[in-house]
């Protein structure tokens, strides 16, 4: 775990553990909401930070795949749960996400908290 300024960064996968306190360090990856992996594991973190945010969503992207990122096949195909924005090519602003297909896009939302800081929000799952 890293923390930086009340921020919490679990790194899978990496040598963070074995650096001293008050390191300085560079780091490049993709900050999920809500990642599952993060949920399902969260009893096993020592002293984790709360997970629930007051936020509203702001903008609403759909970003198409590009075709060269998509591996078609004879059972099906694959492709990635994200891809830099760099390598974007059909972007389409939305007012709403009913209707939507979910197949070889995925979705960028803006959000903002401001104002939100003590609104009760209703949790979802139980």
């Amino acid at each position: 775990m890293l923390e930086a300024g009340g921020l919490r960064f679990y790194v899978h996968g990496s040598k963070a553990e074995k650096l001293a306190q008050g390191s300085w360090v560079q780091f490049e990856g993709t900050l999920f909401l809500d990642h599952y992996l993060w949920v399902e594991y969260v009893h096993e973190y020592a002293d984790p930070p709360d997970l629930f945010y007051n936020l509203r969503v702001t903008r609403l992207r759909k970003v198409a795949i590009p075709n060269r990122f998509v591996h078609r096949h004879a059972r099906g195909m694959s492709f990635p749960t994200h891809v830099r924005p760099a390598d974007w090519d059909a972007v389409e602003e939305l007012e709403t996400m009913e209707d939507q297909s979910f197949e070889e896009e995925f979705y960028v939302l803006d959000f903002d908290g401001r104002g939100l800081e003590a609104a009760k929000i209703s949790r979802t799952f139980q």
